[in-house]
């Protein structure tokens, strides 16, 4: 691309706002042409300056992000990155329903935001991966401690095995077990018992505590000789 790609930013916390202007403006490919703190502002500066991409945060004043999306479709099909701290399923789902061609986490490492911005802009619709890998993902906030039995099975196989769950959120969670498991294939599990490090019972709306879940990652674990291995889930109705 010979132009750069021009962008509105639409961020209610001004120091957010300017330090995500200077680092978007510091890419040879991108530009920062226009700005707003709310949604009411957001609409004048659209309808007033041409622009490739508007990165759109939810949390604003007056105006929700949700709302603004729907009013924005009614005046341009200016391309939508929506660049926010919300990262439930329902967020996501409801901002690509009101017309958002991206949907991506702030606390993402600064190479996905510009990947997400360049997806967007050329039609690829683009949504950030949710918090699975517990191992290596920066977004740990939502992932706790706990000492879960479990029953896994195979999706397509009969017969359940046992492990271990060692810390685990809405999203999924993260087990040790004595064999390795394939990436990629879907599990049955049943988690019948759940304690933190302290041995104090989590509340059950903390874990699944019957689904199905996919194999994101699975790697050996140093463990003295013994054969381990630990295996990230993610939960299929997350």
């Amino acid at each position: 691309m010979d132009e750069k790609i021009k962008i509105i930013v639409v961020e209610n916390d001004d120091l957010y706002r300017s330090a995500l202007r200077d680092f978007l403006n510091s890419h040879d490919q991108l530009e920062v042409v226009g700005e707003a703190e709310s949604g009411e502002k957001a609409i004048q500066v659209i309808r007033e300056i041409s622009a490739d991409l508007v990165l759109l945060d939810l949390r604003l004043p007056n105006l929700s992000g949700q709302d603004l999306l729907h009013e924005i479709r009614k005046i341009s099909q200016v391309k939508i990155l929506v660049l926010t701290a919300f990262d439930s399923f329902e967020s996501v789902d409801q901002a690509i329903k009101a017309g958002a061609n991206g949907y991506c986490f702030k606390d993402v490492r600064r190479i996905e935001i510009i990947d997400s911005i360049l997806r967007t802009v050329a039609g690829d619709p683009y949504v950030c991966r949710t918090t699975i890998d517990f191992a290596n993902e920066k977004r740990e906030e939502d992932r706790l401690d706990c000492n879960c039995n479990i029953n896994w099975a195979y999706f397509d196989k009969e017969g359940f095995s046992t492990a271990r769950v060692v810390n685990s959120s809405r999203a999924g969670c993260s087990l040790e077990l004595d064999q390795p498991l394939v990436t990629g294939s879907t599990l049955l599990i049943r988690i019948t018992r759940c304690e933190d490090r302290q041995g104090i019972q989590r509340p059950p709306e903390i874990s699944k505590w019957t689904s199905m879940a996919e194999v994101k990652w699975c790697n050996k674990i140093n463990d003295k000789g013994n054969e381990r291995y630990g295996v990230g889930l993610r939960y299929f109705s997350a």
